[in-house]
């Protein structure tokens, strides 16, 4: 190809490439990537569409010279090959002089549920804007449009979907909706229900599947197939299988914590304890949140700088200083040094209410009593923690 037609191709490539769903602009919300990936997308865009190269192959040369993976790289190409092939069409179609468009879903399970709402919608070119009221709508969007037509011509054309339940093809008038079709050939028919439920979370229930084996083992969980009926079809029973599933999970996690105590060493006794003895249940588990909490404070999980607003309520002298509260005889700096010497070796203070860790300062026993006319002397404070600061208050001796 040569001359000006192959110089207006390029032309009109370079511009639908140039738009805010491709190139850069759609590379980052999909990957954060760099100018790099956006510039090679368009050259082997131009290239495909000049040469006929697949979208297999450019997948595979993005997903190779970007380390990244495979299937990224085929959305990205994907969603790009449809979204140029959809300008394409709107361009010939206005330069015919047609004005508006009906949108056309795939009538099959896979098709997502905005996709399935704008099915069978019409729309003004001149109102069109992509991922609105034009496809593609996400990545894979396998949506594509219809010049317009009158009803009469609508309905002499023939919509083909694979039945759900059978997978053999079957044919419908041109002009029946997603939610028409849907309401035929799905919404009374059990297995066509379950096949949805598969078609939609196919790849969640895999990697659920894979997390259950790991935990329960294969013989306890069965087959992905096996997973799947009892899933949907049976909910109760899932239910006790997950039940058990996130019983280990907590056992494991409170063993890692806590060690080997009687009460925690097997799923036999974990779920005496649990259901059966909660008095001592709750005993345990608090010790692990309280050990867990300890240990994040340990490990960089809390801001310990002193936080100077909150500090200075209790220090004489500073602008926010709070009279009638517990007071410090000590400077800022050695608030620090107290907090880094001391952060996450004391007793985890809860709530005596609702026994969740208590965070926020409250005015008890310390100081300044708020109780009963008492101002003494302490070595004991306590450090409250947030994310955004610590500080000290003076706490009465025990």
């Amino acid at each position: 190809m040569k001359g000006p037609e192959a110089a207006e191709i390029l032309k009109e490539l370079n511009r639908i490439l140039r738009t805010n769903w491709s190139g850069a602009n759609y590379s980052k919300r999909i990957w954060g990537n760099t100018r790099g990936l956006a510039k090679e997308l368009k050259t082997q865009m131009t290239l495909a569409y000049l040469t006929g190269k697949n979208e297999s192959e450019i997948a595979g040369e993005l997903a190779n010279k970007y380390a990244t993976g495979a299937a990224y790289a085929r959305r990205l190409v994907r969603t790009e090959s449809a979204y140029v092939s959809g300008q394409a069409q709107a361009a010939a179609d206005q330069e015919a002089g047609i004005e508006s468009y009906k949108i056309i879903a795939t009538l099959d399970l896979r098709t997502s549920n905005i996709c399935r709402e704008m099915d069978g919608k019409e729309f003004a070119y001149k109102d069109m804007e992509v991922g609105v009221n034009y496809p593609p709508f996400h990545p894979f969007c396998r949506t594509t449009v219809l010049s317009e037509l009158d009803d009469q011509n609508l309905g002499e054309l023939k919509r083909r979907s694979r039945d759900p339940e059978t997978g053999k093809v079957k044919t419908f008038s041109g002009d029946i909706t997603y939610q028409k079709w849907y309401e035929s050939e799905v919404a009374n028919n059990p297995e066509a229900l379950f096949a949805e439920q598969v078609a939609m979370h196919r790849g969640a229930d895999l990697q659920q599947h894979e997390r259950y084996v790991e935990h329960l083992g294969k013989k306890r969980v069965g087959s992905i197939d096996d997973f799947r009926e009892l899933k949907y079809k049976t909910p109760g029973s899932f239910e006790s299988l997950k039940r058990e599933y996130f019983d280990v999970g907590e056992l494991s996690r409170h063993r890692e914590i806590l060690g080997g105590l009687d009460e925690l060493k097997n799923i036999d006794t974990f779920k005496e304890l649990k259901y059966n003895n909660l008095g001592k249940w709750g005993a345990i588990h608090t010790a692990y949140k309280d050990k867990k909490l300890q240990e994040s404070i340990k490990d960089g999980g809390y801001n310990l700088k002193i936080h100077k607003g909150k500090q200075g309520k209790h220090i004489p002298g500073y602008n926010n200083y709070t009279e009638g509260r517990s007071y410090l005889t000590i400077t800022e700096e050695q608030c620090q040094e107290l907090v880094n010497k001391y952060a996450g070796t004391g007793r985890i203070i809860r709530n005596s209410k609702d026994g969740k860790w208590q965070s926020k300062e409250h005015n008890i026993g310390q100081y300044i009593s708020t109780y009963e006319d008492l101002s003494e002397p302490t070595h004991a404070f306590l450090i409250v923690y947030s994310k955004d600061g610590t500080h000290i208050i003076p706490a009465r001796k025990e």
